[in-house]
């Protein structure tokens, strides 16, 4: 199959292998009633999108939700729930996470290698950071840095790369297989849980000079999911259904729930895990109250007073 823009880009044409035919579109029947080149529009409702991540701002009363299916984020009142604005980034959007000073949105995608940029006092997309690779999750680091975990797929293996998202120098710092990421509130310690091998690992680092330097590593005797948190002050870390020694990962606290489950996020104050189904006392694993209903994704208010 091809395709090419004629008639100043007003006329779209392509040609179909399945039926070997060429057929001839007006561009504009494809984008709607939204002008090119202009990613941000008026938002429908809120039940018209489904989010896949959710972060709340850290000074702003409003809250931010991926939508990988329309290759959008959504800006929605923390108040009201209402969404005040939608931008379109890069195809197939993973992740998302707000930069430590609240400026900017940082936005990891899948075959797209570029890390999007969205201003947050204009609400208006600002440009790619290209990265060397996929940035399928993405945390927030100190001195408007980004930490991603990248890769081309399972076959070849994924690897964290740091990279400056202002001047948009790039370092790639060790490996992992199919894992994830969380970093501590000051931005300068990150933990990396490898969930995709039958020996998994779990690693600190810390955020040093622009570059991570590797702290600890450990393989314990779990069997983790997709999914890794920290307390805020790196104490902790929660990975494959327990709380893990953050000084020493090889230690394995407590299980959290009676089949251990992941933890979602930590209120900023680190007295409070939420997982999927429940509330946690973060330091005993003890189950403070049940959720309303499953939550896929979550967010918390910057204070940890509300739970979205």
């Amino acid at each position: 199959d091809s395709a090419t823009l004629a008639n100043g880009a007003h006329e779209l044409w392509f040609f179909s292998g399945d039926t070997g035919s060429v057929y001839v579109n007006n561009v504009e029947d494809f984008v709607a009633a939204a002008a090119l080149g202009v990613r941000e529009r008026a938002p429908e409702p809120l039940d018209q999108y489904t989010l896949v991540r959710l972060e709340h701002d850290p000074i702003r009363p409003q809250l931010y939700g991926l939508d990988s299916d329309r290759d959008i984020v959504v800006v929605i009142d923390s108040g009201t729930l209402a969404p005040t604005r939608a931008i379109v980034v890069g195809s197939h959007p993973t992740d998302l996470t707000v930069d430590l000073d609240g400026s900017t949105l940082y936005v990891g995608h899948h075959l797209v290698y570029g890390l999007a940029r969205i201003d947050l006092d204009r609400l208006a997309f600002d440009r790619f950071v290209p990265p060397p690779g996929n940035t399928y999750y993405v945390e927030s680091m100190a001195a408007h840095h980004v930490l991603t975990l990248s890769g081309y797929g399972w076959l070849t293996g994924t690897w964290q790369t740091l990279v400056n998202a202002t001047t948009q120098a790039v370092r790639g710092d060790g490996a992992s297989s199919d894992g994830t990421l969380a970093v501590t509130a000051d931005g300068l310690s990150a933990f990396v849980g490898d969930s995709g091998t039958s020996d998994p690992w779990i690693w600190r680092y810390s955020f040093s000079g622009g570059a991570l330097v590797e702290v600890d590593r450990a393989s314990p005797p779990v069997s983790p999911a997709r999914c890794v948190a920290a307390q805020p002050d790196g104490s902790a870390a929660y990975w494959g259904g327990y709380r893990i020694d953050g000084a020493d990962l090889s230690r394995l606290e407590f299980a959290i729930g009676s089949y251990g489950e992941c933890v979602l996020r930590v209120t900023p104050d680190g007295r409070l895990a939420v997982t999927p189904q429940a509330v946690y006392d973060a330091a005993t694993g003890a189950v403070l109250g049940a959720l309303p209903l499953r939550a896929e994704v979550a967010a918390l208010s910057p204070d940890g007073r509300i739970l979205f």
